[in-house]
């Protein structure tokens, strides 16, 4: 774990002077403005919620929401010069640009922009010990990308800088020279250049600003960490939403059409696909034809096996609560003596979509009614029970199967589910088969109702708001569509 930096204070206390430690501050900006790139008349009229998301999920941290009066009486009382510049800027994102690298030049911190998702503990935003400064990779540009980006008239045939800095997060001590430096390279370039197009904000004062501040001055400086992008993804879902843009999006080139598809190919696609919509065919057709990508995506994916004990402590309150006599998990791991503890007295069964695993786990837990069975979550008929455990699973998955997955849940006509999610999460993203993202399912798509009960599963690596939501699967509403429309 990255151990804090904290910044010190002196107070006095019955006449002698302490040091303190005091929090490191979170920086989050939010001033709204409409389509036509103008502040909007209430410039507190904006969603509290991922401010208060990030004082809950950040604890130890002083989350600080800069607003257009607090950030203004800032400038006004320390950097008046610099106000007067930014508060009559064409685009409200070129202030808030500018504004980030202050507070954080002002008070030290971390920067992070309103409404994005971090995907590990806020402390891994910090320096590193011995650093002073992190930044960033958004990614990395090729040579021709490089030399594109050189057409831009505002470049001046200058190519562009191969690593695309991220300005939605970075952190330093307060009065870094790096962040001074870059500070001072987006004021300058507001002072020197007219913003005609939207590239010209990305060079003026968004990230491609920050990559030639970090090309000039902090690729030299030892106390500047930069992160790699893998790393980076790792650590942070950066959200692109674009409410900066006004250039006119071009207009998609036509569809080229399809290839003609012989008649024999498509008496093969058909049959494949009614094959599919039996239960027992599916079954059989992935079995002995071609394996469902379930198992082969999970074959080497761990899956969870102990149960968090917060869990373990709730079954005995579960059983009373909610009238649990038996319980499906999938996937159901393997089957240890702190979770056949958990389960005395109840019917449980085990299903998985790999056969290696389940064969295992079915010669380790061999007892009086627990049974381990071969299953896929999108097709196998799931028997009913009162309890349905999905843990760590639909966050693999993405949304069109974990809609599939849950009508199939639905059919077995269990009465809850019990399911990982991230309460503190502000939005949802779809992503592919096997590539982890945290899921709320209480936002869209999902939408669901809050949950009966929320169990914490604290996860030390990844988003420490890791839960196990409990709903009633009859109060569901479990559909892809709305009014006909994806949801997606």
């Amino acid at each position: 774990m990255r151990v804090k930096q904290c910044i010190l204070s002196a107070r006095v206390v019955t006449g002698a002077a302490t040091l303190q430690p005091m929090p490191i501050p979170i920086h989050m900006i939010y001033i709204p403005w409409g389509k036509d790139q103008k502040l909007l008349a209430d410039l507190d009229a904006f969603d509290h919620q991922p401010c208060e998301n990030m004082r809950q999920y950040a604890a130890g941290f002083e989350v600080k929401l800069w607003t257009h009066s607090r950030i203004q009486e800032l400038c006004l009382q320390h950097y008046p010069s610099i106000w007067r510049t930014i508060s009559t800027v064409a685009r409200p994102m070129v202030m808030v640009d500018l504004l980030r690298w202050l507070v954080v030049y002002h008070f030290g911190g971390i920067y992070w922009q309103y409404d994005m998702n971090p995907l590990v503990p806020m402390d891994r935003i910090l320096p590193s010990p011995g650093k002073k400064a992190r930044v960033f990779t958004e990614f990395v540009l090729g040579p021709e990308e490089c030399l594109k980006a050189a057409a831009e008239p505002i470049r001046q045939g200058e190519p562009e800088e191969p690593l695309r800095i991220v300005n939605q997060a970075f952190s330093a001590e307060p009065g870094h020279p790096f962040i001074k430096a870059t500070r001072d390279l987006i004021l300058e370039r507001i002072q020197r250049y007219e913003l005609k197009t939207d590239y010209d904000l990305l060079f003026i004062s968004a990230n491609a600003a920050v990559s030639t501040a970090y090309d000039r001055f902090g690729k030299g400086d030892p106390t500047v960490e930069l992160v790699s992008r893998p790393e980076t993804r790792e650590i942070m879902k950066i959200d692109y939403k674009g409410t900066w843009r006004t250039d006119r999006k071009p207009d998609r080139p036509e569809a080229a059409r399809p290839a003609a598809v012989s008649p024999l190919s498509k008496v093969a696609a058909l049959c494949k696909k009614t094959i599919k919509s039996v239960p027992l065919a599916v079954g059989a057709y992935h079995r002995f034809v071609q394996p469902h990508p379930h198992e082969t995506a999970f074959e080497k994916m761990a899956i969870p096996s102990e149960w968090p004990e917060t869990l373990v402590e709730a079954m005995p309150g579960l059983v009373a609560d909610f009238g649990i006599h038996s319980v499906l998990e999938f996937p159901c791991g393997d089957y240890s003596s702190r979770k056949a503890e958990a389960l005395k007295g109840l019917r449980y069964i085990g299903g998985g979509p790999v056969r290696k695993a389940i064969d295992r786990t079915r010669r380790q837990g061999r007892r009086e009614g627990v049974s381990f069975r071969l299953m896929n979550i999108m097709y196998s008929c799931f028997p009913p029970v009162d309890l349905v455990v999905c843990r760590d699973f639909l966050v693999y998955l993405d949304y069109r199967e974990i809609f599939e997955a849950l009508r199939n849940l639905a059919r077995s006509r269990s009465t809850y589910l019990l399911t990982t999610t991230y309460p503190l999460l502000n939005s949802n993203w779809d992503s592919a088969l096997g590539d982890w993202r945290p899921l709320s399912f209480t936002l869209p798509p999902f939408s669901f109702p809050p949950p009966v009960l929320i169990l914490p599963d604290r996860d030390e690596q990844r988003r420490p708001d890791r839960s196990l939501g409990l709903w009633k699967i009859a109060d569901l509403t479990i559909s892809p569509y709305v009014n006909g429309q994806q949801k997606w």
